[in-house]
């Protein structure tokens, strides 16, 4: 995969919560991570390269990025109306992280958000499962159940490849 600007998750995971803010779509932990997994799968097929610079793992309910999780755990299955943040070097002060300001790279996403957000949780986790799709291969590696587990960014692409795209 050619090289390309990839973003932070936490500024991808903020586009995503403004967006469907937008929408008046309601997005919880559980949702946020499968959009996140298919707006970097359809990124690759669009633009040829990864969209977030953190590799997602295989968890029991799909692709995960670990350190969303974390930043989201409290809101357990309610909506989130939070937005990630990291620290201010200069202030040491949290502040909440910016947004994806590529106008293609938002567009992607907020079509992603369009389709993606408004499917319940459950089918979100369904549609990751996808037995011929890379969490499967990640979570079932050598016939054995494997929790964290990453998944490689090219067996995404490929599989990505092979879908029709939704929106």
């Amino acid at each position: 995969m050619k090289g390309a600007l990839m973003y932070d998750s936490r500024a991808v995971a903020n586009t995503i919560l403004e967006c469907a803010e937008g929408r008046g779509l309601k997005i919880t932990n559980l949702s946020l991570q499968k959009i996140m997994y298919f707006c970097h799968g359809w990124h690759m097929v669009v633009f040829g390269s990864p969209l977030i610079r953190q590799e997602f793992e295989a968890w029991q309910y799909g692709p995960v990025l670990q350190n969303l999780y974390r930043e989201f755990k409290g809101f357990e299955r309610k909506a989130i109306d939070g937005r990630c943040t990291q620290i201010d070097f200069e202030t040491g002060a949290r502040k909440v992280v910016g947004l994806v300001q590529n106008l293609e790279v938002y567009n992607l996403i907020d079509s992603c958000v369009c389709f993606y957000g408004a499917l319940r949780p459950g089918t979100l986790v369904e549609m990751s499962h996808d037995p011929a799709g890379p969490w499967h291969d990640s979570w079932n590696y050598e016939g054995e159940v494997n929790p964290g587990m990453r998944m490689a960014n090219e067996k995404i692409h490929a599989y990505f490849m092979q879908v029709t795209r939704p929106f």
